[in-house]
């Protein structure tokens, strides 16, 4: 299976790819200026992206970071926001992240990963605008007050 990923980064070439020296399952591509991880996962036969999206703000009072985070948590819950990926955030970097994971098998047809690739590109490319502007965010009503019906958990 490590060949089938390393085959899908052929793609990508000319985007700045570097190999991890440590691990063969592990790339940084450079679109745009902006570094993006991929690496396999063997055990699970998935591959995972990861790009940072914003930085945590140092800055501001209480209640502009509890908004930030919860338009943060609105935007990652049932990935209405995220186009199937998981919003995250990096302690250690300070850095809000934006990964998915897929199976390999879904990435190997024609040009799969490619557009697998960019569609996650723009994800975080909304991601980061929208984090840029993080004092613009506002939940919108219907989020502050109750989850719609059809989308609670029924026991």
């Amino acid at each position: 299976m490590l060949h089938d990923f390393q085959k899908l980064l052929t793609s990508f070439e000319g985007y700045g790819l570097t190999q991890d020296q440590d691990n063969p399952y592990m790339v940084t591509l450079e679109i745009e200026s902006l570094p993006v991880y991929v690496c396999y996962l063997e055990e699970s036969d998935l591959v995972l992206v990861q790009c940072a999206v914003g930085v945590f703000p140092e800055g501001g009072d209480a209640a502009s970071r509890e908004r930030l985070l919860s338009y943060l948590l609105y935007g990652n819950n049932l990935f209405s926001l995220t186009s199937g990926a998981t919003l995250g955030y990096d302690p250690e970097r300070l850095l809000f992240t934006l990964q998915i994971a897929w199976p390999l098998a879904n990435l190997v047809q024609g040009d799969a990963f490619e557009n697998f690739i960019f569609n996650f590109l723009e994800t975080a490319g909304s991601w980061m605008a929208l984090l840029r502007n993080a004092e613009s965010m506002r939940l919108p009503e219907a989020a502050q007050t109750s989850m719609p019906e059809h989308l609670m958990l029924r026991v």
